[in-house]
């Protein structure tokens, strides 16, 4: 006999409301959000400078591309892509704003349409 048949046995009396409530499967909650499936990491070099673009609202955006190196090394191909950023933390925001063409960058986020 296994170790675990007792977990799969009924219990004797259905009636109780504690036994209801034992064979009523648990579900848990939480407070902290949903994660994200999907996650990008994207590693490459800044294709071209930075620039800071304000938008309607004030707040500044920081565009920039990223190209990335994929496939064999028979078969090299280059992926560029545009990367958008809203910074509210000014060091990083300045950050941003100072990528020049050729800066190693690794990104970590979220994909989005745009």
């Amino acid at each position: 006999m296994s170790v675990f048949t007792p977990l799969l046995r009924r219990p004797l009396s259905t009636s109780s409301t504690l036994t209801r409530s034992l064979l009523t499967p648990v579900r848990a909650f939480s407070c902290t959000p949903t994660p994200r499936i999907a996650k990008v990491t994207l590693i490459g070099n800044i294709a071209a400078d930075a620039e800071r673009v304000p938008t309607s609202s004030g707040q500044d955006m920081i565009k920039y591309s990223v190209a990335s190196q994929a496939g064999t090394r028979d078969n090299p191909r280059t992926n560029f892509f545009n990367v958008v950023a809203f910074e509210d933390n000014e060091p990083r925001r300045d950050f941003l704003a100072g990528l020049t063409k050729g800066f190693l960058l690794i990104r970590f986020g979220a994909p989005t349409d745009v």
